[in-house]
């Protein structure tokens, strides 16, 4: 009877740095002066003067791009009616300062931005009058129906929201609940523990209105600590403050190539000084809970043995000891042992149902 068995998740981790370099590469460019402020509640003139969001978002859907994230999950969805005094806005922000700005944009209609920009807009909010706001906005001021990729779940608990989200995230924006009201800034941390199994493994967490240098701070004051002690990158702050991160990966390993490894590593431990304890008795571990796995470890033991003996007489060729003709009789040779070990892990990864058969190709460096 055949056993099925689980392919080993190995700790051999690997990050795709492409990506990485390309938002590094573009958050370098965004260079907007900002105004942070050292008390907590701004009066009617302040607010006219604080950062809008808008060249925050912006950068945020340039990033979304570039990681090709589709999912947006919003906490705090938008609560004015987005007019095309606000587009005019929000497409020339770079050159334009926020006094010139609709009073409305202090609310960044982020909402239509992340859905304009084609991601599957997720927006989440307790206030019902949200749904007024959005429908207003497309029927009256944008002319348009609602899109398809926006979906409104209005009234929700964010945090209820993201416990019960069945999809991948690569864009959470967490906007909810307000400043200076009750327990804010751990309702946004609890918001992110809630999803944090929900996220891609190329992400983005951004937090509206953390332009505060105070005690009480903004949004982000419990969640910005915990996401750096959890290796997050910070690339944009001010108005909002922008995380990425990208969950590493585990190289996946088969039963076969568990047991191959285990065999050179033994053989390293007997025939060097090389201390492999730790892999060694790692690997050891997982064998032994698979059953009548031994005689293939046997197996690949005494074959993998053969193969270090010629490649050692190989070495030892170029330092003169033999000649070309025995030198490529040995080369021969250990593609022959290659070929037996592949059909030993081969047979392995069948029996247990575990990784993908493994074809050697006949080259002649074996």
């Amino acid at each position: 009877m055949k056993k099925e068995v689980g392919v080993k998740e190995w700790n051999i981790k690997y990050i795709n740095m492409n990506k990485y370099v390309e938002v590094l590469k573009a958050c370098d460019s965004f260079k907007v002066d900002t105004l942070f402020w050292n008390h907590d509640v701004l009066t009617h003139e302040e607010n006219s003067l604080r950062n809008y969001p808008a060249p925050w978002i912006k950068k945020t859907i340039e990033l979304l791009q570039l990681i090709e994230g589709k999912v947006v999950v919003e906490i705090g969805s938008t609560r004015r009616e987005l007019v095309q005094s606000c587009l005019n806005y929000y497409n020339n922000c770079h050159i334009m300062q926020p006094a010139q700005a609709p009073p409305c944009c202090q609310d960044g209609h982020s909402t239509h931005f992340w859905v304009d920009a084609g991601f599957e807009t997720y927006t989440v909010d307790i206030d019902s009058n949200c749904i007024k706001h959005l429908e207003n906005q497309y029927a009256y001021h944008l002319k348009t129906p609602i899109p398809e990729n926006l979906h409104i779940c209005i009234p929700q608990d964010g945090i209820e929201f993201l416990q019960n989200f069945d999809k991948k995230i690569d864009l959470l924006f967490l906007d909810g609940w307000d400043k200076g009201t009750n327990q804010y800034a751990e309702r946004h941390l609890e918001a992110f523990l809630a999803a944090q199994d929900k996220l891609a493994d190329f992400h983005i967490i951004s937090i509206d209105d953390t332009d505060f240098n105070t005690e009480s701070s903004g949004k982000d004051k419990l969640l910005t600590p915990h996401l750096l002690e959890n290796e997050y990158v910070k690339v944009l702050w001010g108005r909002q403050t922008v995380f990425i991160k990208q969950k590493l990966k585990k190289m996946e390993m088969s039963i076969g190539e568990i047991a191959d490894r285990f065999s050179i590593i033994k053989l390293k431990s007997e025939r060097t000084v090389v201390n492999c304890k730790e892999e060694f008795e790692a690997l050891a571990s997982e064998l032994q809970n698979i059953p009548d796995v031994a005689n293939y470890v046997r197996q690949l033991y005494e074959i993998n043995g053969r193969i270090w003996d010629l490649e050692s007489d190989i070495r030892k060729g170029k330092e003169g000891e033999l000649g070309l003709e025995e030198i490529g009789r040995r080369a021969i040779r250990i593609r022959s042992f290659n070929g037996e070990r592949i059909a030993v892990k081969n047979t392995i990864n069948t029996i247990y149902k575990t990784g993908f058969v493994e074809t050697k190709i006949n080259h002649a460096s074996a």
